[in-house]
């Protein structure tokens, strides 16, 4: 899950998944797999957008509900 940007498939990235690659996968497999990984993450990065925790540093998203106040930022 993305911000969108003039680039295709290029903002700053809001949350991400792992589906597994197959040998005998077809890319209607995978798209299915990374179907079902979109549908779990989508409602979760609404409600962050939603509730003002995403921060856009640079090509980076910074979102305050992964980060305690009190603790810098390491990346």
């Amino acid at each position: 899950i993305h911000f969108v940007t003039s680039e295709l498939d290029c903002g700053p990235i809001i949350s991400q998944g792992v589906v597994p690659i197959f040998d005998n996968d077809t890319a209607d497999d995978i798209a299915a797999r990374v179907l079902k990984v979109e549908h779990r993450l989508f409602p979760q990065a609404v409600a962050d957008f939603a509730a003002g925790r995403l921060k856009i540093e640079g090509n980076r998203v910074i979102n305050s509900r992964n980060q305690p106040e009190d603790r810098p930022l390491l990346a």
